[in-house]
């Protein structure tokens, strides 16, 4: 059974400080008919689900919003000649459900085009974002079981009748998938770039040590050259002198 509740109040607010902390406030209430019978811990504990869920919602929400109106001042302060051009309507797709928020538009004075700062810093399209935590979770369901079961898992999770749709789930898989894969191949790329750094240093050191040793042959032929000419050249001038 599942507790009959009803928000009465549920509100949150975000700031961003001058040492750029955010500051998040907030407060609800909630009015929850909870029957006394077997079912009852199991009631209260859906119901605390219920509200844990509001609650990532609306503090979301406050702060996305906050969050985009700090991407546009920092554009003002980089660019002054840039102004306020209203905003335009954004959804970004939780695993806790949709939220919809407002992001700020500026308009370039300099060239007349309009953009939103949040979407650039975030590399976000202009309308709908799915976010990373959910885009995983659905490449792991899809793994696991068929894509409308990773439907029906993903919206039961979030609460909601429907979350993404099986074209969506089935995209970010094989995205998924190609990222993997390029992934990999850097990593084959970059252990085969190693080794062959390595067989070049090694490759190097022989070619060092064949200069040394080639050296020391040298030196050491030389030397043995000089001794003998002394050596001959002193025999050969004993005999001058005993002839004489």
């Amino acid at each position: 059974m599942t507790a009959q509740s009803q928000f009465t109040q549920f509100s949150a607010d975000c700031k961003v400080d001058e040492n750029g902390y955010f500051h998040l406030t907030g407060s609800f209430e909630v009015r929850a008919n909870i029957i006394p019978s077997e079912s009852e811990l199991d009631q209260i504990v859906d119901l605390s689900e219920q509200i844990g869920q509001r609650v990532k919602q609306i503090i979301a929400t406050a702060t996305i919003q906050e969050a985009d109106q700090r991407a546009a001042g920092l554009a003002q302060d980089v660019a002054p000649y840039c102004h306020k051009h209203g905003t335009r309507p954004f959804t970004i797709i939780t695993p806790y459900g949709h939220l919809k928020v407002n992001r700020q538009r500026l308009r370039d004075t300099t060239t007349g085009k309009a953009f939103i700062p949040s979407a650039k810093l975030w590399k976000t399209a202009q309308n709908r974002h799915i976010v990373t935590a959910l885009a995983q979770s659905a490449c792991k369901a899809a793994q696991e079981i068929s894509y409308r079961k990773s439907k029906e898992r993903l919206a039961d999770d979030a609460r909601t009748e429907s979350l993404l749709a099986h074209s969506t789930i089935w995209n970010l898989k094989q995205a998924e998938e190609e990222r993997l894969e390029k992934a990999q191949q850097k990593l084959v790329k970059d252990v085969l770039k190693e080794h062959d750094k390595i067989l070049d240093e090694h490759a190097a050191e022989e070619n060092s040590c064949d200069s040394i040793i080639e050296k020391e042959f040298s030196e050491e032929i030389e030397e043995e050259a000089e001794a003998m000419y002394t050596y001959f050249t002193s025999e050969h001038h004993l005999r001058i002198m005993v002839s004489q």
